[in-house]
């Protein structure tokens, strides 16, 4: 459990989870079963990792310690852990982000190709026109509109709309059944 950092004035004594009387002067302390050190304030941002609580006792320097919580998580394992359709909606727009800027190079060369002369377009149109150009075709369009409707309803929560936990579950489902309407609706075009 983490706590908040507190300022102390020089001399005080602290009175926080157990630890009663304890002056701050000393240069390491056992209370209540935690491990409490005193380090000068450059040093605390190189040794942070681990800390759970700090306390600034005297200008310059500052009190860190582990608290009572020893059930801290060593390996968390991703794939266990059961998101809710608006975190995996998040994680998708960030991929399709991710995949869409990794994208634009190639679709600027496929684009400078077609433009370069007929011969050139008709050769692209026709890799598009067989069953791997038109999946391929499809995914595109699918991560476009699964980027764009994952954005959209961002963009309304940002500013307070469907904030609520139904409505953002409706829209996280919304999101993802108009991506796929898109993707279908393409498919019965092409």
């Amino acid at each position: 459990m983490a706590h908040a950092l507190n300022v102390h004035a020089p001399g005080e004594r602290l009175a926080r989870d157990g630890i009663h009387g304890v002056p701050v002067g000393t240069k390491r302390m056992d209370a209540a079963g935690g491990r409490f050190t005193l380090w000068p304030l450059r040093n605390f941002l190189s040794r942070r990792q681990g800390v759970e609580f700090a306390y600034i006792i005297k200008e310059g320097c500052i009190l860190t310690g582990m608290g009572k919580n020893k059930k801290r998580p060593v390996y968390l394992n991703l794939f266990k852990i059961r998101l809710p359709v608006g975190g995996i909606l998040s994680i998708l727009h960030r991929a399709t982000g991710a995949f869409l800027v990794l994208l634009l190079p190639a679709a600027l060369y496929i684009l400078q190709r077609s433009l370069h002369d007929p011969e050139a377009y008709a050769r692209i149109a026709a890799q598009a026109a067989t069953p791997v150009g038109r999946v391929v075709v499809l995914a595109i369009v699918w991560v476009f509109a699964q980027h764009f409707f994952s954005g959209l309803r961002h963009l309304l929560l940002d500013v307070g709309i469907g904030d609520s936990k139904p409505a953002a579950r409706r829209n996280a489902w919304l999101a993802f059944a108009a991506s796929l309407a898109v993707v279908a609706l393409t498919g019965v075009c092409l």
